[in-house]
C-alpha cells in the first residue's frame, strides 16, 4: 500500500512524506522527476508504474506499489493498487507506447491536485502514437479530482468490461474555487457542485472509447471532454451513472469533435449532457456501427467482440 504523501499545501506543486509515525515493512522509492505542466504550473507527479515505448520503466515508477499478478513490458495482469496518500498515481502510459492493462485492481482513497495534468489519477495514457487498451479493470477512488481514467495528447485509449467509480473528498479548510492550475471543483457557472470527474479527455487529436463497461461518479460529472481539440468520446453499451444529487453524464467542450453514445444508458441527476458547442450524438449500437467504429477508432476488436454486442444492451 502506498502511504504517507501529502500535498505540500492546499495549491502544491508536489507532495512530502507525511509526520507520523509508520510500522511494518516500510519501503522507500526514490524516482526519477515526472513533470506535468499546465496553466503556467509545474507539477511533480509520481505512480506506480510508468510505461514508455520501450515498456515499464523502473525509474520512473514505484514499484513496490505492485501487489500480485503480472507486469509485463507489454501488459499487466490482474495488478492491485492501493494508496491511502494524496496525488499519488497508478498507471501513466506515455511516449507513444502499446500496453495492456487487464483485470487491474485500483482503489484511491486521498484527494488528487488536478486532472488537466493528470495528477492523481487511477490510470493515464499520454502522448501521439499512445495506445493503451483497459480491460476489465474495477477502478474506485475516493478524494476531490482523484480521476479514474484520463486520456490526453494524442493518445488512443479504449477500456471494455470495467468498472470505474469516483466518490468526492474532502476540500483543504482555506481552499477558494478558481480555475486553471487551481482547479478542484465543478465551475460554477455549471449550477453544479462537486469536486470529482470519473474521466477525462485532454488535448489534441485524444480518443477515448468505452464498451461494455459502468462508470460512475458521486458529483461533478462521469464523462468529459475538456481543453481538447479535434478529440473524440465514445460509449458502446455501457451505463453512465451520477450516484449523488449533482452533476453531468457528460461535458462536450465546444473543440471536440463529437461526443458518441451508442446503446448506452445515462442514469444522472442533473444534465445528460452538457455542449459548449461540439455534436453530442445518441445512437443505436448496432453491429454495422460498432464494426464501422472498431476500425475507424482502431478499436482492435476481434472479430466475435462486435458479433456478440447485442443492439441497444446495457452494462
Amino acid at each position: 500500500m502506498e502511504t504517507g504523501s501529502a500535498l505540500d499545501g492546499t495549491y502544491g506543486w508536489t507532495t512530502v512524506i507525511a509526520a507520523g509515525t509508520y510500522r511494518g515493512d516500510v519501503v522507500l522509492t526514490p524516482a526519477v522527476d515526472h513533470l506535468e505542466s499546465f496553466a503556467g504550473a509545474t507539477f511533480h507527479l509520481r505512480q506506480t508504474v510508468y510505461v514508455g515505448a520501450d515498456g515499464v520503466v523502473p525509474a520512473n515508477s514505484v514499484l513496490s506499489a505492485v501487489r500480485g499478478g503480472r507486469l509485463t513490458d507489454a501488459c499487466a495482469r490482474n495488478v492491485g493498487l492501493t494508496s491511502t496518500g494524496e496525488a499519488f498515481n497508478g498507471f501513466f502510459v506515455a511516449d507513444g507506447a502499446s500496453y495492456v492493462l487487464d483485470g487491474p485492481r485500483i482503489r484511491f482513497d486521498g484527494n488528487g491536485r488536478l486532472a488537466f495534468a493528470s495528477y492523481g489519477s487511477a490510470v493515464t495514457g499520454a502522448g501521439d502514437g499512445t495506445r493503451l487498451v483497459v480491460d476489465g479493470a474495477e477502478i474506485d477512488n475516493r478524494g476531490a479530482v482523484r480521476t479514474g481514467v484520463i486520456a490526453r495528447d494524442g493518445a488512443n485509449v479504449i477500456v471494455k468490461n470495467s468498472r470505474i467509480h469516483t466518490r468526492e473528498g474532502v476540500l483543504p479548510a482555506d481552499y477558494q474555487p478558481g480555475f486553471g492550475a487551481n482547479m478542484m471543483t465543478v465551475p460554477w457557472m455549471l449550477g453544479l457542485s462537486g469536486n470529482v470527474r470519473a474521466t477525462n479527455v485532454l488535448g489534441k487529436n485524444t480518443t477515448a472509447t468505452y464498451i461494455d463497461s459502468l462508470i460512475s461518479s458521486e458529483s461533478w460529472g462521469v464523462l468529459s471532454t475538456d481543453s481538447v481539440r479535434n478529440s473524440r468520446l465514445t460509449a458502446i453499451n455501457s451505463t453512465v451513472a451520477l450516484t449523488g444529487d449533482s452533476g453531468y453524464g457528460t461535458y462536450a467542450d465546444g473543440n471536440s469533435q463529437q461526443d458518441l453514445f451508442l446503446g448506452t444508458h445515462f442514469d444522472v441527476a442533473t444534465f445528460a449532457a452538457i455542449s459548449t458547442g461540439s455534436p453530442v450524438t445518441f445512437g443505436d449500437s448496432t453491429r454495422e456501427a460498432v464494426a464501422a467504429l472498431n476500425t475507424e477508432l482502431a478499436l482492435g476488436l476481434t472479430d466475435r467482440e462486435p458479433a456478440a454486442i447485442a443492439p441497444g444492451s446495457r452494462a
